[in-house]
């Protein structure tokens, strides 16, 4: 799978290494591989030997703002109409192409994209396909995630660096006023392909012992049904450093396009699992997100994370 990792050979002209980053100006750009043909064999060759296309496939004219949400992930929201003319290259396809992140004309990363169902797992960072589907409003085609690999060797390492958040990246997006970092205004999570969930405590303090509650709303903004879990508790929970699944009922209903889903979450040992005695909270802060698994075939699953929510432990013994 993809890994350039150290160097190799100079097997091309020094005349063509390199080429692509100094025919434009942009601060930040991704450009498409040239050569090799397709990101299988981009692999296997050392970043800056790699031939790419002559321009780039999108600079910072074609973006809005570029975001990492508070667990990691990478937007990039395109302005109108520019997905539907990325996802075509000349009339082409993107599977299985490789692509290079390029910032102040500098190579940081390769990546590479990949179809919703593929029994190849994918060793850099990489796009899932299809960008848009037919049919879908030019308006409504506005983001692009940019996944990590998250593949381990044999020992439980990650077999490649996430460059993703290069500083050299973050510098360039700053200095032209596209890094966005700000919290979604109304509280929600981060949004993929229109759907997103939001998190609220019921309180935002709890004496120890308490079993805190959560209200649960997702949002299907997108273009197509979903099912989704209907039951409460039937979610996975992250508290603090750990992760914690449901033994609750997880029967899925529909959620309509358009169509808004309410439940609940509460923290109580014997619900979730493993190390349920976990969630007896100690007194002090404790941070809780909720993630989604939502079906909507045929595409790939969507697995989508809550906004993260604050609360406060009291010792059982405060008087309020």
């Amino acid at each position: 799978m993809i890994a350039v990792l150290g160097s190799s050979p100079d097997i091309f002209p020094t005349r063509l290494l390199n080429q692509a980053a100094a025919k434009t100006e942009a601060r930040f750009a991704i450009y498409l591989v040239k050569y090799p043909a397709n990101e299988h064999s981009a692999e296997r060759m050392a970043l800056r030997d790699l031939v790419l296309e002559e321009q780039p496939v999108l600079t910072e004219e074609d973006i809005t703002s570029y975001r990492i949400s508070p667990d990691g992930r990478h937007f990039i929201r395109l302005k109108s109409g520019v997905k539907a003319r990325v996802a075509s290259p000349a009339g082409g396809t993107l599977l299985n192409l490789g692509f290079v992140v390029v910032a102040d004309g500098s190579r940081i990363y390769l990546g590479g994209f990949y179809a919703p169902i593929s029994s190849i797992l994918p060793t850099v960072a990489w796009v899932q396909l299809p960008l848009s589907r037919p049919g879908e409003a030019a308006e409504l085609q506005t983001d692009i995630e940019i996944n990590h690999c998250t593949v381990m060797d044999i020992l439980g390492r990650p077999i490649c660096e996430d460059s993703r958040a290069d500083p050299r990246i973050l510098k360039a997006l700053q200095d032209i006023g596209k890094l966005d970092t700000k919290p979604d205004p109304e509280g929600w999570g981060e949004s993929f392909q229109g759907v997103k969930v939001r998190l609220a405590a019921d309180r935002p303090e709890w004496k120890q012992g308490d079993e805190p509650s959560f209200r649960i709303e997702v949002l299907n903004a997108g273009d197509r049904e979903l099912q989704i879990p209907i039951g409460p508790n039937a979610c996975m929970l992250h508290v603090d450093d750990t992760w914690f699944k449901s033994a609750a009922d997880k029967r899925r209903g529909p959620l309509a396009v358009g169509g808004r889903h309410e439940s609940t979450v509460i923290l109580q040992s014997e619900i979730w699992q493993p190390h349920g005695e976990l969630l007896n909270l100690k007194p002090g802060k404790h941070e809780v997100q909720v993630m989604y698994d939502l079906i909507g075939s045929p595409y790939m699953d969507l697995r989508l994370l809550s906004n993260t929510v604050e609360v406060e432990i009291l010792p059982a013994d405060t008087k309020k």
